[in-house]
């Protein structure tokens, strides 16, 4: 979703670590009995994570398969500040999301077997969960269909972390809504992947780990990857996790043993064998491999960029199949260009890092020749000024379709569109008339359908977001007394805690449990309101939609949050706390 996109580029601009003055330390070369490797790109990888690397800080490990066969290996930097251990190829990291691939192939596994229908009801494996119409099928879960809230954004809002399964299937269970109905659209939720271990666990009667080692991991000879999980299991040549501040390093230990979606351990090692088996299909065979790299209908009958815990795109021309991972001070990509038939793998564990940067670099190292010009892709802050009548048309108001509360405000400084973002303009590159780039992976589209109110598209990789040109100039700005009716208490059964809204000045805020901070309360229009951008990172893009009894009285809201384009709760319900009189 799109504002989300926004703050996610704004705070990229920040992970900028400079070169570290460390000489650099890297340990492992080519694996051996692999294909050589180019002349010259060691000494060029060597290069490129020369920030990464010295004798005093964490770093990466990175791994180079081509045609299914590693050609390089190579780690960064240190493992443990504690025990000075280097990162070598046989380093093992939190993979984050990069590890749904293994619960969708162990799905897709299952189903080859007839031990488990793709189109069941998840219910009838997770009966905890709130029935829903149409149900919710297995896989929703796999290609994102499912319209589940997304289980870190519930976290957040409930005040309170589910850090084991049982304490998110808790949460889930009292869910008594979804985000859309199942199957119309496409939405990333980090919950459908945990529930899809749920139903995993269910189908096999064994511990997600177990089941991932004996049908992906020792087959393929992986025999360093593990899921950390409840029962604690020691994990070989795992590396610490670390985060950077002014102070220096800290460290991170894991905080969560969620399954499904994350928390699998693995090496670049033992990754260049999970690669070959997209080559060889070992394991799964060809069809199962084939299924999982295909690219799927959306709803809407457009290809979609995302299934089977992999997302589909391009880079500088060549088609991608990449997945990156972040959590818990671990960042992780894997980039595969498969017409190319080239994996690259690195694992880091530093946040602030850039992975996903660092393996189209040493991708580039191999590909030069087939790449298109870095113009093509990345534009400059501003290709001219727009003519003033375009400008015109398209500075405004837009109001999103689902989410009414998220407004985006464009408006014009010195003949150059900007979007005016938590109280700063990010300005737009024009790409032709009416049609305008952030500079990053989001485009602006504006149209004016016949009759109808002139029109935002966002095109990110997900689907569009279509926004709509409000009738107002503004937003609404209450009298004192008009903030009134929304005082009191209200209490979610969904997310069991209790919020209280109250006036300091002019202004409404939020008192939350467990929260030390307010958050104030911008007025969109009557009954609309959103949590002013811009305060604690807790009240950061949550929406409140008032509803009124037969009365006309404030008897509740519907509260929706997108603090992340991937974390997206929407419809969670609030009443209002009566006291009794007397």
């Amino acid at each position: 979703m799109h504002p989300s996109s926004t703050a996610v580029r704004r705070g990229s601009s920040r992970w900028n670590l400079g070169l570290a003055a460390a000489a650099l330390f890297a340990v492992g070369a080519s694996p051996a009995g692999a294909v050589p490797a180019p002349p010259g790109l060691e000494a060029g990888i060597d290069t490129l994570f020369t920030e990464h690397a010295g004798t005093d800080r964490p770093g990466c490990a990175v791994g180079v398969v081509r045609d299914g066969e590693p050609i390089v290996a190579r780690g960064y930097g240190l493992a443990n500040l504690e025990s000075n251990l280097p990162i070598t190829p046989s380093t093992t990291f939190n993979l984050g999301s990069v590890g749904k691939q293994f619960t969708a192939l162990a799905a897709l596994l299952l189903a080859q077997s007839g031990r488990l229908d793709l189109d069941a009801d998840v219910r009838r494996f997770v009966p905890e969960l709130a029935p829903s119409d149409p149900p919710i099928r297995v896989r929703d879960l796999l290609l994102h269909t499912s319209g589940l809230r997304d289980e870190g954004t519930l976290e957040l809002l409930a005040g309170r972390p589910a850090r084991d399964m049982d304490g998110l299937l808790a949460l889930l269970a009292r869910q008594r809504g979804l985000n859309f109905r199942p199957g119309t659209r496409h939405e990333y939720s980090h919950s459908d992947y945990s529930v899809l271990a749920l139903v995993l666990e269910h189908v096999t009667n064994e511990p997600l780990g177990d089941l991932l080692e004996r049908s992906i991991w020792r087959p393929l000879g992986m025999t360093s990857t593990r899921l950390h999980d409840r029962r604690g299991r020691p994990i070989p040549g795992r590396a610490f996790a670390y985060t950077e501040s002014a102070g220096g390093f800290g460290v991170r230990f894991p905080g969560s043993t969620l399954v499904g979606g994350g928390n699998v351990y693995s090496s670049v090692d033992d990754l260049a064998r999970w690669e070959r088996n997209f080559v060889t299909a070992e394991v799964g065979g060809r069809e199962a491999i084939d299924r999982m790299l295909a690219r799927p209908r959306l709803p809407s009958g457009e290809p979609g960029p995302y299934a089977y815990g992999l997302r589909h795109g391009s880079w500088r021309g060549l088609r991608t199949i990449a997945r990156g991972g972040s959590g818990g001070g671990f960042a992780t990509e894997i980039l595969r260009l498969p017409d190319q038939r080239l994996a690259v793998t690195v694992l880091c564990n530093l946040l602030p890092a850039h992975p996903g940067r660092l393996a189209r670099e040493v991708a580039a190292l191999l590909v030069a020749d087939s790449l298109a010009p870095v113009a093509a892709e990345t534009l400059p802050s501003s290709t001219g000024r727009s003519p003033a009548d375009e400008l015109a048309r398209d500075a405004g108001w837009y109001q999103p379709i689902d989410d009414r509360w998220n407004v985006v405000h464009m408006i014009a400084v010195d003949g150059v569109l900007h979007e005016e973002l938590d109280g700063s303009l990010i300005p737009l590159t024009r790409l032709a008339a009416d049609r305008y780039a952030d500079g990053e992976s989001l485009t602006y589209e504006f149209t004016q359908p016949e009759g109808a109110p002139r029109r935002l598209t966002l095109r990110t990789e997900d689907e569009p977001e279509v926004l709509v040109r409000t009738a107002w100039t503004g937003l609404w700005r209450p009298a004192p007394a008009e903030l009134e009716p929304y005082l009191g208490e209200f209490v979610s059964d969904e997310l069991a805690t209790r919020w209280r809204l109250a006036r300091e000045g002019d202004a409404l805020v939020v008192h939350r449990d467990g929260a030390v901070t307010p958050c104030p309360l911008q007025p969109i229009e009557r009954d609309l309101f959103r949590l002013v951008p811009g305060g604690p990172e807790s009240c950061a893009r949550i929406g409140l939609a008032m509803t009124r009894d037969a009365s006309g009285h404030v008897d509740g809201f519907a509260l929706s949050a997108i603090p992340d384009p991937y974390e997206i709760v929407r419809g969670v319900r609030f009443e209002r706390v009566v006291r009794a009189k007397g």
